[in-house]
């Protein structure tokens, strides 16, 4: 009798980032207001105290003859996208007060942030897919986004296809910028007007992934350029093609490159052509001229890649021949060709860690004989390094009192396979029962471990004044 009963009520249940709008909670109290009365709280809930909102402490004072005090919830303005966030107050036992049924209470602070807008999407179309050395006809692609312009975007890619950039068309960058404003871009194919005989050549721009971006379903396009030039009258067109593409150092196994003409071949015809690719010419197979003779009366040479067989860990390695202009012949496609060498030769691989074992010279030694009992670490394997090998020492004997101090690592030598640690007893005077000294072999990353991992021997005092044998039941 005359203990207050509390209640809580959320009296402003909505708080919001924007504009430090509060929530407010009310404490209640019933009967007497003479004294003041401090009411315990806890506040939980997704929003953060201190972070979230002001630090609120977690207890409040209802004033003497008040009935109710408030607890004000203050949001923090941050830049966080968070979405509502909850604060509940709930009340917490006290010998001063009784707890009413209203006991908890929620204020939901509205947050004024919005996630930044998902990044657009990118597409690119070839909106003039012809393009012609004849006039400098140029082909066009059109790389396109949707939705939000208001800023410019530059969209990556890449350019490949049998037409060469730089060599073939006026050099391109790697990238189009989307003007701010602007829905899309234009990139134009400037076809060079050479005099090579190339045949029709390809131009294809492939959308490269940006965090600026998405890419869409069309992300790739193709252009096509036009030659406009042929062979001069009675002037052959030379071809190169992989005969044979595989080489290999196993056996000297030999790859080849055919060059071909068209035509008249009454008169031999020397074709030149440079050499490149990852392998070397005269290190990774053997030296290589820079042009060979079509016989006369033959349409055809060889050029052979005899790789050279080293010891050399290399990988796979390319030999790639591309036919040189020259006046006596026009170059046709194609005009470059790949032979791979397959290299016979691996990383050495790591060896196994040598496996330890440890054995007991004797299973059972005498407090009073004079000799001593050994322990032998063994090692399979390799011997031309020392081995450090680490022990625990166990048992019941006591290491320093029961017998001789013992170290707890051997090292086996450079050029040996074991080593031996010795154990000499100690004849201490005491009566004590027979004990164990047990050494086993400790993990470590340059050994293994044996079956044999660990190995026993027994200390039989000599102060019981009894037959060693008849003590331990031995025959």
């Amino acid at each position: 009798p005359g203990t207050p009963i509390v209640i809580v009520k959320a009296t402003d249940e909505k708080a919001a980032e924007a504009g430090a709008d509060a929530g407010e909670f009310t404490i209640s109290r019933d009967g007497d207001t003479t004294a003041a009365l401090t009411v315990q709280f806890t506040l939980s809930g997704t929003a953060v105290n201190g972070t979230d909102y002001k630090t609120l402490a977690t207890s409040a004072t209802i004033a003497a003859g008040a009935a109710s005090t408030t607890v004000k919830v203050e949001p923090m303005d941050d830049a966080a996208v968070e979405s509502p966030e909850t604060v509940m107050f709930t009340l917490k036992e006290d010998a001063a007060y009784t707890i009413g049924t209203a006991n908890t209470a929620t204020v939901t602070i509205e947050d004024n942030e919005s996630a930044p807008p998902a990044a657009p999407a990118v597409i690119v179309k070839a909106s003039d897919e012809k393009a012609a050395e004849a006039g400098t006809d140029a082909g066009e692609f059109t790389i396109s986004r949707d939705w939000d312009t208001t800023a410019a975007l530059t969209v990556q890619f890449t350019l490949s296809g049998t037409a060469v950039n730089g060599t073939d068309y006026k050099t391109l960058a790697t990238s189009a910028t989307i003007a701010a404003g602007a829905a899309s871009t234009a990139v134009k194919v400037e076809p060079m007007d050479d005099a090579a005989v190339e045949g029709h050549e390809t131009v294809i721009l492939a959308l490269k992934e940006d965090a600026a971006y998405t890419i869409g379903t069309a992300n790739t396009a193709t252009v096509t350029i036009e030659d406009n030039d042929a062979a001069p009258p009675g002037t052959p067109i030379v071809i190169v093609k992989a005969s044979d593409e595989k080489a290999a150092e196993t056996g000297a196994d030999a790859g080849e490159f055919t060059i071909s003409r068209d035509g008249d071949t009454t008169a031999a015809l020397t074709v030149q052509f440079t050499l490149s690719g990852t392998a070397v010419n005269g290190t990774d197979y053997k030296t290589l001229a820079t042009s060979a003779t079509i016989a006369a009366g033959a349409n055809s040479a060889t050029v052979k890649v005899e790789p050279t067989d080293d010891a050399a860990v290399e990988g796979h390695e390319t030999v790639i021949l591309t036919l040189k202009e020259d006046v006596a012949y026009s170059i046709g496609k194609p005009n470059t060709a790949n032979v791979t060498i397959e290299d016979n030769d691996a990383e050495p691989q790591p060896s196994s860690p040598p496996t330890v074992s440890i054995t007991v010279s004797i299973a059972l030694i005498s407090e009073e004989a004079s000799g001593e009992a050994r322990f032998t670490l063994t090692r399979t394997g390799g011997t031309t390094a020392a081995l450090t090998v680490r022990l625990a020492l166990g048992g019941t004997a006591a290491n320093g009192v029961d017998y001789k101090l013992l170290s707890d690592s051997v090292t086996i030598p450079a050029g040996a396979s074991s080593a031996a640690i010795t154990c000499a007893p100690v004849n201490d005077g005491l009566v004590e029962l027979p004990e164990t000294v047990i050494l086993t072999i400790k993990p470590d990353s340059t050994y293994q471990i044996g079956g044999l991992n660990l190995a026993t021997l027994v200390i039989a005092d000599d102060d019981l004044g009894l037959d060693l044998d008849l003590d331990l039941g031995l025959p």
